[in-house]
Parts: structure tokens; C-alpha cells; sequence
């Protein structure tokens, strides 16, 4: 095994190889852990800790997955693996003063994107000056994540706070079908959605709603968010799959620029103008699949 992840390293590049043979280490010491020692419960916690701080890309990737997944009694698939690629990858959000985030560009690692902006409605904020932590509003969004048609839908604040919200979303196609509910409560950093709709699932995992893609990679919404250029946190969160359980993940979430004027045309080709902007940038690895209790 040494000598297999030795020779896949050489491909790597000088670059990142310093990064690639201290991941080989730290993968080679979870299989003693496993083998060896027969402590399958440590060799778990280093592998989960090496998928939180690799990407998909990184050339260990499938091997790590699948030891990780093997060592919590699970087998690979295609809709799993597909389910993970579509759960991870970089997120880029524009927030703007007073009105929030109004735009949003998913990466997912299964090479599809997604997009979310904020179309007709309002927002209230506990600070004038904050550009996250809204207190009260309704407003629509618009989706199109890449596996159906764009939708809107209604979302709305029952309640919100600097550590706490509670807000639902609607979605109603015109012709009736493709129905979506959602809500989602977030109080001092732990969450708890659910989500219901008819019609057959398209996209890998059922994140589909704005609320879904405005949460991916950060179920504060930013709230917590610095926004000062260079600033940079950790997050966490997780994804439901089709029975395989919740898939973990953690992120990486900077703020890149300030963007003094910002405009973004929505689904219906309307302009839409904001000024006093931040761009964050999220990167959404994978972190590990809880698994449903029995």
C-alpha cells in the first residue's frame, strides 16, 4: 500500500507534493490504525480529518473515500458518489447593505452549476449598515440549479436575530406541479430543516430550494460573516442524501473584494443595482456521512 500511494504522488507535481505525502502519511497511519492496531474507531477520526481539509481533485481522494466508507460499513455506489460530488465544491455570494444576499454561483464537483438571486420583495435588518443578518421581510428567489427548468419561489421570515432564524419558503410552478415546502431554523450555530415536495427528484441530493443553495456551506446564511476584505472563518454543515444518510461538510469562507456598485440580471432579463458589496467565497468539502440511526 506504501508503495501504491508513493506512485501516485509522483504525478502530483513538486508543487503540492510536500501536502500530498503529508495526506499519504496521515492515510497510511488511519490503515494501521484499522489493520494493525484494530482500532477502526480512530482510523475513522484521521480519515475524517484528511477529507476535511482535501478536495475531490486531490489524487487520494477515491482511495480515502472508500477506506472511510468501508470502515463505517458502507459500500461505494454511483448515487452516492454522485450525491458527494454534487454536495461539495465553491460557492460565490454577493451581499450587499440593507438588502442582503442577492446573488449567488454554485460550482458543484460533478461539474454543474447553480444560481440563486434575489428577485422582487424586501428585507428589514436589525443594523442598517449590516449586510446579512435580516430581521424581518418576504421576498422571492430565483433557482436554476442546473437539473430542471428555473423556478421561483416565496421565502419568508417568521422570526430572526444576530444568532437565530426561522424562515420558510414556497415553491408553485404555474402549471401546479413541481411543488416545494421548505423551513429551516438556525439558533447559536446548531440547524434543523425539512423540506417536502412532489415530482421526481432531479438533482443527486434534495437541494433544490433557494433557501437550500443560499444555506450550502454555511447554515448561518453569513450572518457571522466579517465583512471586511481577507477575512476568512470555518463553517459547517450538511446535506441530506436518497437514504444514505446526512453527508458532512466543512468550508472555508472568505471575503474576497468590495464591490462598490454591483448589478446582476434575473431570470426575467431585468437589471438588478446594488451598491456597498462584498464577494465571499465558500469552498464546501466533504467531511465524512452520518448515518441514519436505526
Amino acid at each position: 500500500m506504501k508503495k501504491m500511494i508513493t506512485v501516485t504522488l509522483l504525478g502530483v507535481g513538486m508543487n503540492v507534493f510536500a501536502n500530498g505525502l503529508d495526506v499519504a502519511h496521515r492515510y497510511q497511519d488511519a490503515m494501521d490504525a484499522h489493520k494493525v492496531e484494530q482500532n477502526t474507531s480512530r482510523a475513522k477520526v484521521i480519515l475524517e480529518d484528511i477529507l476535511g481539509d482535501i478536495s475531490n481533485d486531490h489524487p487520494l481522494f477515491e482511495d480515502i473515500y472508500k477506506s472511510y466508507l468501508e470502515y463505517n460499513g458502507m459500500k461505494s455506489s454511483d448515487d452516492l458518489e454522485k450525491a458527494i460530488k454534487f454536495a461539495t465544491g465553491r460557492k460565490e455570494s454577493t451581499y450587499c447593505k440593507g438588502v442582503g444576499l442577492v446573488h449567488s454561483k454554485l460550482f458543484h464537483n460533478d461539474n454543474t452549476e447553480s444560481t440563486l438571486i434575489l428577485g422582487n420583495g424586501n428585507r428589514s435588518f436589525l443594523d442598517k449598515d449590516a449586510y446579512s443578518v435580516m430581521h424581518e421581510g418576504r421576498w422571492t428567489y430565483q433557482v436554476d440549479t442546473g437539473y430542471r427548468k428555473p423556478v421561483k419561489s416565496e421565502v419568508w421570515i417568521n422570526s430572526s436575530g444576530e444568532n437565530h432564524y426561522d424562515i420558510q419558503e414556497l415553491r408553485q410552478r404555474e402549471n401546479g406541479r413541481d411543488k416545494g415546502k421548505y423551513t429551516a431554523k438556525w439558533r447559536d450555530g446548531s440547524m434543523s430543516s425539512s423540506t417536502s415536495s412532489n415530482g421526481s427528484p432531479k438533482e443527486p441530493i434534495p437541494m433544490f430550494l433557494g433557501m437550500d443553495l443560499h444555506r450550502w456551506g454555511n447554515s448561518d446564511l453569513g450572518y457571522r460573516i466579517n465583512f471586511k476584505v481577507g477575512e476568512t472563518d470555518k463553517t459547517n454543515s450538511g446535506e441530506a442524501t436518497f437514504g444514505h444518510g446526512r453527508i458532512q461538510l466543512s468550508g472555508e469562507r472568505t471575503v474576497k473584494k468590495h464591490l462598490k456598485k454591483y448589478s446582476v440580471k434575473d431570470f426575467d432579463n431585468k437589471e438588478r443595482n446594488y451598491s456597498d458589496c462584498f464577494l465571499v467565497e465558500t469552498k464546501v468539502k466533504f467531511a465524512g456521512i452520518e448515518r441514519r440511526k436505526k
